[in-house]
């Protein structure tokens, strides 16, 4: 077997193909799609001479502890039908992975079709991807205080940095490239989102991007592929603007995390859970993880950690974590008191399982003071994602 980048347009049309009968995509879809990715971050795996498996790195962060980590979130995870359960898939990950150790990127993350080929290459369980649903019609803010307009281009500066000070609040959410942002102003090939933005005095205080799609009851949905309030003002307007399509639209539909703030304004609670998906993280690069992540100013730690990697060796061993002043300084040696596999890692990195629920997963292991520790350095807001990949 042989793994890099597609070698010609023959190889990157078998590629497209797996792909589109993977995941059931029309094959002109397919190709558009692909054209979306960067060609240099395309990757296959040949066997005898003939692409039998695929994926997209699509390079970007994630937002831990007001930092952003750097990361390679996997897309598009693809085998060709008759190669199935023949190691491909694992093959194609471990080169994967083996690649991005050198490239230095510090973590990778994805969404997962089944969880035991990627546990095996060392991802685990990281945090959640929710779409709540909210009939329009339950929804009780008339707030009209603030302007509602549609969105312009030139909005889209003030728009990203609204986003980017909500993520920088939050863990996991995703520190968006070109492609995350295409996504949420053109949700599929061909088809733009309807962009409105909320403002005060002519300062842009919130914002929505949405789709509307038709259902079984002859109306429609609203699906939302991002919106961001950064005052309560703001958040009541866009509510009361959903509310506002009630006539035809019968649900607003959208994305955000298990303590989701939108439930400390609205007056009921009838917003059910449409969708819940784990994310995967794998630790590439045990000390430019550590280093890249933010902690909390008040935590002063000296963590030892034995790791094991069986993957890739420049993660396995011991390693001395200081972390201090909101940063980590992580060296090779001592001690060794806490032993974590580098699933655990994962977990315990993202905030998404407290270090005694890895001890009874089996996935760590060392004295309860320094387990406190970790949980201490580690603490944070419930781990999320809001884009999908």
């Amino acid at each position: 077997m042989s793994y890099g980048p597609p070698r010609g347009k023959r190889e990157l049309d078998a590629f497209t193909a797996i792909f589109a009968q993977s995941f059931n995509v029309p094959s002109d879809r397919a190709a558009l799609w692909m054209g979306r990715a960067k060609r240099q971050e395309l990757r296959v795996l040949r066997r005898g001479g003939s692409v039998v498996a695929g994926l997209v790195i699509l390079p970007m962060g994630q937002w831990y502890g007001g930092r952003v980590v750097p990361m390679a979130g996997i897309a598009a995870v693809g085998v060709e039908p008759d190669q199935r359960a023949s190691g491909a898939g694992s093959e194609l990950m471990r080169e994967t992975l083996k690649e991005l150790h050198r490239r230095g990127v510090a973590t990778s993350t994805l969404y997962p079709a089944t969880v035991p080929v990627y546990r095996r290459v060392g991802y685990e369980h990281a945090g959640t991807w929710l779409n709540y649903r909210l009939a329009t019609r339950l929804i009780a803010e008339r707030d009209r205080g603030l302007t509602v307009r549609r969105a312009k281009a030139s909005d889209r500066g003030a728009m990203m940095a609204l986003y980017t000070a909500r993520a920088r609040t939050r863990a996991g959410l995703a520190d968006r490239r070109d492609y995350l942002w295409t996504r949420v102003f053109e949700p599929t090939i061909g088809t733009k989102a309807h962009g409105y933005v909320v403002e005060r005095k002519g300062r842009i205080e919130g914002y929505t991007f949405f789709y509307q799609q038709a259902n079984d009851k002859k109306h429609f949905d609203l699906y939302t592929t991002d919106w961001v309030a950064a005052t309560p003002d703001a958040t009541r307007r866009l509510l009361a603007f959903f509310a506002s399509h009630r006539s035809l639209a019968d649900d607003v539909i959208w994305q955000g995390g298990p303590t989701e703030p939108l439930f400390l304004i609205t007056s009921e609670h009838e917003a059910k859970v449409d969708r819940f998906v784990r994310w995967m993280t794998r630790i590439v690069d045990v000390k430019r993880a550590l280093e890249s992540r933010g902690y909390a100013e008040t935590v002063d730690v000296e963590a030892h950690l034995d790791v094991r990697d069986e993957l890739l060796s420049g993660n396995h061993g011991r390693f001395v974590a200081t972390i201090r002043g909101g940063r980590a300084a992580v060296r090779r040696g001592g001690g060794g008191r806490v032993q974590l596999t580098i699933n655990g890692l994962a977990s315990l990195f993202t905030g998404y399982a407290a270090p005694a629920e890895l001890v009874v997963a089996g996935l760590m292991s060392g004295p309860d003071s320094d387990l406190g520790a970790l949980q201490a350095a580690f603490a944070g807001p419930a781990p999320h994602l809001t884009d999908f990949f």
